[in-house]
């Protein structure tokens, strides 16, 4: 909840029917009103680095360095074996 604005950006909910109250007043709202809550959101989505692209950067980050700790704590392979 703390990523984005809640009644701004996103809109929560503990219950269905709490989701159901949510889901009708957002129907009610002007389109115009929907537009600004969607573009806030996308805004804040880029801004704060929650896109796919940056989730799969930062994913390809922690695969890197865990393969360059593994081979820096491999053991280092003798004739023998």
């Amino acid at each position: 909840r703390a990523f984005f604005e809640s009644g701004r950006e996103a809109f929560y909910f503990r219950s269905p029917s709490e989701m159901v109250d949510c889901v009708r007043s957002l129907l009610a709202r002007p389109v115009a009103e929907a537009n600004e809550i969607r573009t806030a959101a996308r805004r804040r989505s880029v801004r704060s680095g929650y896109t796919y692209r940056d989730r799969a950067l930062a994913a390809y980050g922690l695969i890197r360095e865990s393969v360059q700790d593994h081979r820096a704590t491999a053991p280092i392979p003798t004739a023998s074996t």
